[in-house]
């Protein structure tokens, strides 16, 4: 991501390093601009592939906790499912606690900006 971005800016600043219309504040304009584009289109394929593991994850918890129910397996077999399932429920809980902490963060960013609006009557 990083390098995506150095080039980006590299990118934008050779474009407009002749233009003599271009004014210095107006190009970093241009630099937060593309930045931010390029910043969103990362955390939108993220999220995505996030979400891609989440989904995985919740189906291998479900299939090895019916394997486990359901099956008379040996005490050995038993137990590495347990293990297997132990594993990839940390993995789940690891991508939710992310998830809460970046919606807390939100939540916080919000508040500060929004928060409660008092009336200016002094």
């Amino acid at each position: 991501m990083l390098t995506k971005l150095s080039q980006s800016f590299r990118e934008t600043q050779n474009e407009y390093k002749d233009d003599e219309s271009v004014n210095p504040s107006l190009l970093w304009e241009m630099i937060k601009l593309k930045v931010r584009e390029k910043s969103l289109l990362y955390s939108k394929i993220k999220k995505k592939q996030t979400k891609q593991r989440q989904v995985a994850l919740e189906q291998t918890i479900a299939r090895l906790e019916k394997e486990i129910f359901h099956r008379k397996n040996t005490n050995l077999q038993n137990l590495q499912l347990e293990e297997q399932l132990s594993e990839k429920k940390g993995k789940l809980e690891r991508i939710i606690e992310t998830r809460t902490k970046g919606a807390i963060l939100r939540s916080k960013t919000r508040w500060h900006n929004e928060g409660e609006k008092i009336p200016s009557t002094f």
